[in-house]
C-alpha cells in the first residue's frame, strides 16, 4: 500500500552530485554496448560507386512512425557502415541512449564520448548518437553543462531530514532520501522511465539493479546506496 503523497509545502532536499556520478549516466547505454554485437564503419576512401552498397533489410511491417525502426534505419543507411549485430539489438542501443539524451549533466560530448571507447569506437559513436538525435528521440536535447559543474547552495531544506518522495534526478539513500520500500504509479499512457539502484561507484559492475518500466515499479533502497530515476516516474516511500 502506498503512503499519501507528501504535503505540497514539505520541504524538499536537492540531489547532490558528486563529480564521479557523471558516469552514472550513460552506463545503461555501455551496458547495452558492451554485449552487442558488431558495428563498425569502414575508414579511408569511400566506396566505389560502380558498387553502391545494397539496401538493407528491415523487419516487417516498416513502420515509418515507429521511432525504433527510424532510428534503425537511419543507422543502416550510413555509407560505410556494416553490422552483424540483430536489429532489436541496434534499436535497444538507441532507446538507451534517449534515456541519457536530457539527463541533466549530460552533454553530448560525454555521450559521444563514452560511447567512443567501447568497441564501436568514436566515428561508431557519432552515427549513432546522430541518428538518435535524428530519428529516435528529436523531442529531447542534452544538456548544456556537465553535472560536475554545478554545485547546489546550501538551504534551509537541508535541516528537514531525507525526502520521502522523488523524481528525476540521483539520490544518495539515506542522506537526500530515507532508505525503504518505494513505489511509482508508472510515467503516464504511452511513457517510459528508467530506474537505477547502485553503489555510486560509476563502473558497471556496481549496478545492483535497473530497468525500464512503462507502468508501475517498486524498488527496495537501502543506505549507502544511490538511485537515480529520470522520464518523469514519482517514487514514494510505501508505509
Amino acid at each position: 500500500m502506498m503512503s499519501s503523497d507528501p504535503a505540497p509545502d514539505q520541504p524538499r532536499r536537492p540531489a547532490r552530485r558528486k563529480p564521479w556520478l557523471i558516469g552514472l549516466a550513460v552506463i545503461a547505454v555501455l551496458a547495452a554496448a558492451a554485449t552487442a554485437g558488431t558495428l563498425l564503419r569502414t575508414t579511408g576512401a569511400a566506396a566505389p560507386s560502380a558498387s553502391p552498397a545494397a539496401s538493407p533489410t528491415f523487419p516487417p511491417p516498416w513502420t515509418p512512425t515507429d521511432p525504433g525502426q527510424r532510428f534503425l534505419r537511419d543507422v543502416l543507411d550510413t555509407p560505410g557502415l556494416s553490422t552483424d549485430m540483430p536489429h532489436s539489438e541496434i534499436i535497444e542501443l538507441g532507446r538507451r541512449m534517449c534515456d541519457a539524451i536530457g539527463t541533466p549533466g549530460v552533454t553530448r560530448e560525454v555521450l559521444v564520448g563514452a560511447m567512443g571507447t567501447t568497441k564501436f569506437g568514436p566515428q561508431v559513436a557519432e552515427v549513432l548518437v546522430a541518428a538518435a538525435e535524428r530519428s529516435y528521440c528529436p523531442e529531447r536535447s542534452f544538456s548544456t553543462a556537465p553535472a560536475v559543474a554545478w554545485t547546489p547552495e546550501p538551504t534551509a531544506a537541508a535541516a528537514a531530514g531525507p525526502r520521502t518522495s522523488v523524481s528525476d534526478g540521483i539520490y544518495e539513500v539515506g542522506p537526500d532520501m530515507a532508505p525503504g520500500k518505494y513505489k511509482t504509479p508508472g510515467p503516464g499512457v504511452g511513457g517510459s522511465c528508467y530506474f537505477e539502484v547502485s553503489d555510486g561507484s560509476g563502473s558497471l559492475s556496481g549496478i545492483d539493479h535497473n530497468d525500464n518500466i512503462s507502468g508501475p515499479g517498486v524498488v527496495t533502497l537501502k543506505n549507502g546506496k544511490y538511485f537515480k530515476t529520470n522520464g518523469g516516474c514519482t517514487w514514494s516511500k510505501a508505509s
